[in-house]
């Protein structure tokens, strides 16, 4: 009778996991689609009503309201460039997506809601050098980068991870 007791609870025990499981599972799927949904709403936010500008052979720049630098559509070397500070930095921080996650998320994105294809997601964040020369027709100056920004463009370009830059 101890057994059967036992193998009884036991049996009530894996029931009751199994309950909670499916619980826990339902919700998270719920977490997800409410996630999905406020990334949608944060990217059709980034990308559209943007006023634009040619900036180049097959490149045109989008900026927001501010006029600030949003992005650019480079079709000649098949890039559409992201503003780190932006876009890519807040997907990245908010909502916990590493920087292949954002390149898939932004290019399926674009493509079903925008229609654009042929174009890989890149992140840039020295994006100040492009708004200096081309639209204030400056050359030679270095804007100033943040901390992160500085490692950021350290483990993009070069590669190598956990580096933290100096101050000067």
């Amino acid at each position: 009778m101890k057994n059967e007791e036992k193998d009884y609870s036991e049996f009530l025990d894996s029931i009751e996991k199994l309950v909670k499981d499916a619980r826990l599972e339902k919700s998270e799927k719920q977490l997800q689609k409410i996630k999905d949904q406020e990334i949608h709403e944060f990217l059709f936010e980034c990308f559209n009503n943007k006023h634009s500008k040619i900036t180049g052979e097959k490149e045109t720049t989008f900026y927001n309201d501010k006029n600030e630098w949003m992005f650019q559509q480079d079709y000649k070397n098949g890039l559409l460039w992201i503003s780190y500070c932006r876009i890519w930095s807040i997907l990245k921080s908010k909502y916990n997506i590493n920087y292949e996650q954002i390149r898939e998320l932004i290019s399926a994105w674009i493509e079903t809601n925008l229609g654009w294809r042929g174009l890989t997601p890149t992140r840039r964040n020295v994006r100040p050098y492009f708004t200096i020369e081309t639209n204030l027709g400056r050359r030679g100056l270095t804007p100033m980068l943040t901390l992160d920004e500085k490692k950021d463009v350290i483990e993009t370009n070069l590669g190598w991870r956990g580096l933290t830059p100096h101050n000067r």
